[in-house]
């Protein structure tokens, strides 16, 4: 047994891991041992000053070196610096002030000094708050300023001398120094921690496409086994679920990217040592953007629901069919018994797809290897390629020959990749063709024939239009081979596979020059950064690049998004002239985002409003000239839009969330601060207690929301009581020996700095990281403090009273709770997800399906909009988690929220991505043939998205019964397929001719088509291509999953908020 335990512990030791945490520990080690002498040599420390304790407390609380990028810490040493040094001197010169005032006396002991002394700390602490709530960038600068404030304005000696100055400078100025050299010493860089991150990233994207295809794989073969037992057309794909391992990789991916995207952020504002900068490799950020995209749509397999989910979906639709891709939730998939050799034997088209399929993704995985592999070289670590041609491409680069002949041969190679990529795509294509051509599909052109049309892409005799009732289907007609719930998901896994394919070729083509930099740049190179000021301002630092969680002291976005405004205007106004040039309809997808342009309606209305109410008709004739004038000058356009502007102006103002943080720590300080300036004497509690510990306690606890408090208020005390032991245990242990204590010390800050840089709760080992060195060290250092347990006694009662004052004001006044902001931020995303829905429906009916560059930019400012709030709401999530609350929190239930509104926007981003390339391909079957479908679809999609949103938003109960969004699916899929000969379900309810029931007029052919039969050349030929006839296939797959997320939401809401039933 022990021998097995040796070897394990010396593998550990040699492995990476170990010297990583060996390399993390260095610079906190450095910087405590050499902050020892200024602590423990006497001529030093008298020069240091009575403050000398503070330079431990500043390098853990302010200017820690063992988390951040060498770029990130340089600008935090240089801000802190700035910003305390100029509160500091602002500082010395209101104590000079107040010691002329009091003539004498101890400071603060006249009104008017005390008044001064509080209405200055009001003052610069509820400034320094508002930039500390608004530019998280500034954060850690402010709280450095804050705490020298501190000492500095309840510390000062009661006479006019540069020691009221340098007490608090000398520490801040050494602990400032010492934890830039240590971290120099050490080095992390952004650029560094982009290449390691993007090299596990690109290894996570290959584990997953290898997941994701045996996923598929085990997902065809099930569905084999059950369609031996049921029949074909009942036969549903719900088991066809993403795995477990593949949910697993894509949350690993996500935090992968947010690394990098933080690295990038970090990197451009950094001198880099390298021979290839970060900015010179962009493409890949693009790119596993992309993928993470594409992996979180399920590749067409659905998203597995959790127990109660199943329950409670279970309990509202027992009665209800499943339908693929949506319906009620699956039960335990069955077992699959067949062998492969069965897939040969009874489904060879589907068999023979797969395989194309599975050499496509070994292709894929070459590609991303080789990737891999040169991420790997440009960041100067050994690859360790698993695949061959990974292997081959890695001997190529570190082959000693001539640059150009290097270059020539190892794009010749990379080459010979893409070709090889490229054939796995044509031979996916050749067999999904030939998966389609057997299963009835036919490809052709003709011309296309103007005005309105039918239901139908080919002539067919009018009586097998409306098949009769329990009629079989008449000549033309077939049972269902195409339009299958096997065909629905095994396109839409094609079409993402093909589409992974394209992006790894693109993203080589764009990979090129940073290949050949690579080979050109043999030596290393200083790379400086461009400074923009803005740019700077508004994204993130290195500071907490290497935290193992990102669990720390939490900086919730308060910046709300701008609320862009998208109208119900159809673009209506065409001419009548069917020959005249179409308009440019692509303004006719947006509304204008000037922000100054959403107040444009309101105003308008209101002077409509305000003309017709406000005259006056009656009086003398001088007094309806003056009343007159007063109206023209006090409802003209200006005026009314000044005074809409001011309105609400004053309105944030008064719900400003920073504003109420702001004045929650700058009047708790001050009230603190009253203590001080109500007992000046040496001798009273406030100086002889050091009590400006309760102060920095209520800073550093008073976070934005009450869970944040009470996550940090809870970590602090953890780590103030393990820093209070440990510092007892070295203080009795060293019996003042200097050596001793100094060898003590260094050996606790290990443990406090692996809890700060490895644990879950990094603020444990910051508290515990300055409190050991306070209570062993105070004894030794200051005369007055002769024990250390008084030490940690009074350090205990100082952090409490400190806690308890952040949470009682954190929870009276202006309560920030995380559970009531997620619910109007979820509700905020669904309208944001209806916005983008409607514009993705203006751009399919006005034809406009092949987008411009402004089109292009607008969806993705949109998308980014909905992906802040995406961010903002996991990050609520986390917060809400550590809340008390007496109303129960349903944390599991709003979990489930936000999965399912991330899914529908990534399907909304996959569905419009799919659009844009093949539905130009067969728009008259998908668009022109089927509008009353289409707007049936549209509409109960918006619908039910405005009634997820207003019901989180008002707290409403659902009603019972809603427009099924799942059957608009299933009639637009079943009006589809006719143009295809095939007949779905009910075809007396499908292919109904009654007139459908709207409270707004129905979506024409002529809006479907720009205008105009001239708007676009594709438009003149009905076409039904190979491409288009899966991307249809894969459509209903996508919108499938749509209905099945939307149904979903609406039942957690109705379990969560209540149902408003009118049928018992």
């Amino acid at each position: 047994m022990k021998q097995p335990a040796l070897r394990r512990f010396h593998q550990w030791v040699s492995s990476p891991g170990f010297r990583n945490i060996l390399y993390d520990l260095a610079a906190p080690i450095t910087a405590n041992i050499s902050l020892l002498p200024f602590l423990f040599v006497e001529s030093v420390r008298q020069w240091v000053g009575r403050r000398a304790i503070l330079i431990f407390v500043l390098m853990h609380l302010a200017f820690y070196p063992g988390n951040n990028t060498v770029g990130a810490h340089l600008e935090l040493v240089f801000l802190g610096l700035l910003y305390a040094s100029a509160w500091s001197a602002i500082t010395f010169l209101i104590t000079c002030c107040q010691v002329w005032i009091d003539d004498g006396n101890p400071i603060f002991t006249s009104a008017k000094t005390r008044g001064l002394g509080a209405a200055y700390i009001f003052v610069s602490f509820f400034f320094s708050s508002i930039i500390w709530s608004c530019i998280p960038r500034l954060r850690p600068a402010m709280r450095v300023g804050m705490f020298t404030q501190t000492w500095a304005v309840t510390g000062s000696a009661p006479a006019i001398t540069s020691r009221n100055f340098t007490d608090i400078f000398f520490p801040l100025l050494i602990s400032a120094v010492v934890s830039a050299c240590s971290n120099l010493l050490f080095p992390r860089t952004a650029h560094g921690i982009y290449f390691r991150t993007l090299s596990a990233a690109l290894k996570t994207v290959c584990q997953s496409v290898d997941t994701v295809m045996d996923d598929f794989q085990q997902g065809l073969q099930n569905w084999l086994t059950v369609s031996r037992h049921q029949a074909l057309e009942t036969t549903t794909l719900d088991f066809l679920q993403q795995s477990t391992k593949f949910l697993d990789f894509q949350q690993l991916l996500e935090k992968q990217v947010r690394a990098i995207r933080g690295a990038v952020a970090a990197a451009q504002h950094e001198i880099s040592w390298c021979r290839v900068h970060v900015s010179e490799t962009a493409q890949f950020t693009t790119y596993l953007s992309h993928v993470l995209t594409w992996m979180k749509s399920g590749f067409g397999m659905s998203l597995p629901n959790v127990e109660f989910e199943r329950q409670l979906f279970d309990a509202t639709e027992a009665d209800v069919d499943g339908v693929p891709g949506s319906g009620t939730f699956p039960s335990r998939s069955p077992e699959a018994t067949g062998t492969p050799e069965d897939w040969s034997y009874e489904h060879t088209d589907i068999y023979e797809a797969k395989m194309s399929l599975v050499s496509l993704e070994e292709s894929l995985r070459d590609s991303i290897n080789m990737l891999l592999v040169m991420v790997n070289l440009i960041v100067g670590s050994t690859p360790a390629p698993n695949r061959e041609a990974g292997k081959q491409f890695a001997r190529m680069l570190i082959s000693d020959t001539i640059i150009a002949e290097k270059r020539e041969n190892t794009w010749l190679f990379v080459k010979n990749m893409l070709n090889k990529l490229d054939n796995a795509m044509e031979e996916s294509h050749a067999g999904l063709q030939r998966l389609l051509h057997n299963r009835g599909f036919r490809e052709f052109l003709s011309p296309f024939c103007g005005g309105e049309s039918g239901h139908l892409a080919t002539p067919l005799p009018s009586a097998v239009i409306t098949p009769d009732e329990h009629a079989e289907p008449a000549e033309g007609f077939r049972e269902p081979c195409l339009f299958t719930p096997e065909m629905y998901v095994l396109a839409q896994f094609s079409l993402s596979m093909l589409q992974l394919a394209q992006q790894t070729k693109d993203v080589w083509q764009h990979s090129k020059d940073t290949l050949i930099l690579f080979l050109e740049r043999r030596k290393y190179s200083l790379h400086f950064p461009r400074i923009n000021f803005w740019h700077w301002i508004n994204s993130s630092s290195g500071i907490g690049l290497f935290h193992a969680s990102l669990l720390t002291d939490t900086f919730i976005p308060s910046l709300l998004l701008q609320h862009l405004r998208y109208g119900d205007d159809d673009g209506s106004g065409d001419s009548d002239d069917g020959m005249s040039e179409p308009p440019d309809v692509s303004a006719n997808i947006f509304e204008d985002n000037n922000p100054h342009s959403h107040y444009k309606y309101y105003i308008t209305n209101m002077t409509k409003a305000s003309s017709q109410t406000h005259r006056k008709d009656t009086g003398t004739w001088l007094e309806r000239r003056i009343w007159g004038f007063v109206a023209f000058i006090s409802r003209s356009p200006s005026v009314l839009k000044t005074r809409v502007w001011l309105s609400i102006w004053l309105q944030k103002l008064k719900k400003s969330h920073h504003i109420h943080f702001a004045l929650k720590l700058a009047s708790g300080v001050t009230l603190f601060c009253t203590i001080a300036f109500l007992q000046p004497s040496p001798n009273d509690w406030w100086v002889s207690e050091n009590g400006q510990w309760l102060i920095i306690s209520y800073i550093w606890c008073l976070e934005a929301s009450t869970g944040d408090s009470v996550r940090i208020s809870i970590c602090r005390l953890i780590g103030t009581i393990l820093g209070a032991v440990c510092g007892l245990i070295a203080f009795e242990i060293s019996r003042k020996n200097v050596y001793a204590l100094s060898v003590l010390v260094v050996c606790f800050e290990i443990p406090a700095s692996l809890l700060r840089l490895r644990f879950k709760y990094p603020p444990i080992g910051s508290v515990m990281g300055l409190t050991t060195p306070i209570v062993a060290i105070t004894p030794y250092v200051q005369s007055d403090w002769t024990s250390a347990s008084h030490v940690a006694l009074v350090r205990g009662y100082m952090i409490i009273l400190g806690i308890l004052a952040a949470l009682v004001v954190n929870v009276v006044f202006w309560p920030y709770h995380a559970r009531s902001r997620l619910i109007r931020k979820l509700a905020h995303t669904t309208t944001l997800l209806q916005g983008l829905y409607v514009n993705m429906s203006r751009q399919m009916f006005y034809g406009n399906i092949h987008p411009s560059t402004e089109t292009t930019m607008s969806f993705q400012r949109l998308e980014t909009d909905i992906r802040r709030q995406l961010t903002q709401c996991d990050a609520l999530k986390s917060v809400m988690t550590s809340e008390i609350s007496l109303v129960p929190k349903p944390v599991a239930i709003m979990d489930r929220i936000y999965q399912r509104l991330q899914m529908i926007f990534v399907l909304f981003v996959v569905l419009r991505a799919s659009r844009e390339t093949h539905q130009m391909q067969v728009y008259n079957e998908t668009i022109s043939h089927v509008l009353p479908q289409r707007q049936e679809l549209v509409s109960t999609i918006m619908l039910d998205l405005w009634m997820i949103g207003q019901s989180m938003n008002t707290r409403s109960r659902m009603p019972q019964f809603a427009p099924s969004t799942r059957r608009a699916v299933d009639e637009l899929n079943a009006a589809i397929a006719l143009s295809y000969h095939e007949v779905l379900g009910d075809d007396k309810m499908l292919v109904s001719r009654q007139k459908r029931l709207y409270d707004g007029p129905e979506v024409r052919q002529r809006i479907a088509t720009g205008f105009s039969v001239h708007a676009n050349s594709a438009l003149r030929k009905n076409s039904r291509t190979y491409t288009g006839t899966l991307f249809v296939l894969a459509e209903h797959c996508i919108l499938s999953q749509v209905a099945l997320s939307l149904e979903a939401l609406l039942h957690l809401l109705r379990y969560m908020l209540g149902e408003l039933r009118f049928v018992y």
